[in-house]
């Protein structure tokens, strides 16, 4: 039974050292998104509401996000679809990031920390950073760098009217890139999974032990 005990203890220790991930994943996942708002896209500017992460030296993403309507537009010779993607009254086809969309949005940004601008950017400079996540498409506007705690505001210029896309339900989001969500829910899944193993394993192999134990001492008192 002793040895029962060290082994099911032992367990509880490596459950305990896949916690700590599992934690820190999903704190992760919990600050995916920070910013996500309805846009108009007349000129003007635009202050996001305050955002503050639980994660320190983490790279976000800003950009606009839009709902387009998707339609075949003919076949090629082969048979295969060629599709068309509307944005308002524009058209891509091919591609949903045709040069009429891509240019029609130019907009210039700074990250604030307090008063203090501590980021700025644009959609501009930011030239060919366009990114399809489902049926979303996506303008990157930037990325930027934050600390943990500190509480951060976005002030976004409309350089140039693009009011035609406001059709397409634009949106102004803040949050990590895509590319890092496969990595934060494959460690959520994974880590959570040994930490839920290895726990369970260890209490099976600590509960006839810690049992028997009783026994013993309720027999040595009776």
């Amino acid at each position: 039974m002793k040895i029962m005990a060290a082994i099911g203890a032992l367990f509880l220790l490596v459950s305990i050292y896949f916690l700590f991930p599992t934690i820190s994943a999903c704190v992760q996942a919990m600050n995916d998104i920070q910013v996500d708002m309805p846009v108009s896209l007349h000129p003007g500017i635009i202050t996001t509401s305050p955002f503050r992460t639980f994660v320190d030296y983490w790279d976000y993403q800003a950009g606009v996000e839009f709902t387009p309507k998707k339609a075949i537009a003919g076949y090629n010779p082969r048979g295969f679809p060629i599709f068309e993607w509307s944005i308002g009254p524009i058209k891509c086809v091919r591609t949903p990031f045709c040069p009429e969309f891509t240019n029609a949005v130019d907009i210039s940004w700074e990250l604030r920390d307090g008063g203090k601008t501590v980021a700025e950017g644009s959609s501009e400079k930011w030239n060919q950073g366009e990114q399809m996540a489902g049926d979303k498409l996506v303008i990157v506007l930037g990325m930027f760098r934050v600390k943990k705690w500190h509480r951060y505001t976005m002030v976004l210029h409309i350089n140039r009217d693009a009011s035609a896309l406001n059709v397409a339900d634009p949106r102004i989001v803040v949050r990590l890139p895509y590319s890092y969500n496969e990595p934060i829910y494959l460690g959520v899944v994974v880590s959570g999974g040994f930490t839920l193993a290895f726990g369970l394993i260890g209490l099976l192999l600590l509960y006839p032990a810690v049992k028997c134990r009783r026994g013993q001492r309720h027999l040595r008192h009776g």
